[in-house]
């Protein structure tokens, strides 16, 4: 195997560590907004304040942008293979 190759499988592992990184981070941003969402609305629920019901209603609309995003890549990158 020559240096060459061994740059280039080098190159195509780094892709894909950045790639499963990427994605990975991207995995605990969208279930770390549905946590702190339940979280806020149970507080919401317990300490009567309403205030907290707003910010976990953004933070399920992030969510959803979050899982729509997901969904459309999914759909890109299907068509592209």
């Amino acid at each position: 195997m020559s240096a060459e190759d061994k740059t280039n499988e080098m190159d195509e592992r780094n892709q894909l560590v950045l790639l499963k990184n990427s994605s990975r981070a991207f995995q605990l941003a969208k279930y770390g907004n549905l946590i702190l969402a339940g979280g806020c609305f149970i507080a919401a629920k317990v300490a009567n304040l309403e205030s907290l019901i707003f910010v976990g209603s953004g933070l399920m609309l992030a969510f959803a942008l979050s899982l729509f995003s997901d969904i459309l890549t999914f759909i890109y990158y299907d068509r592209k293979i």
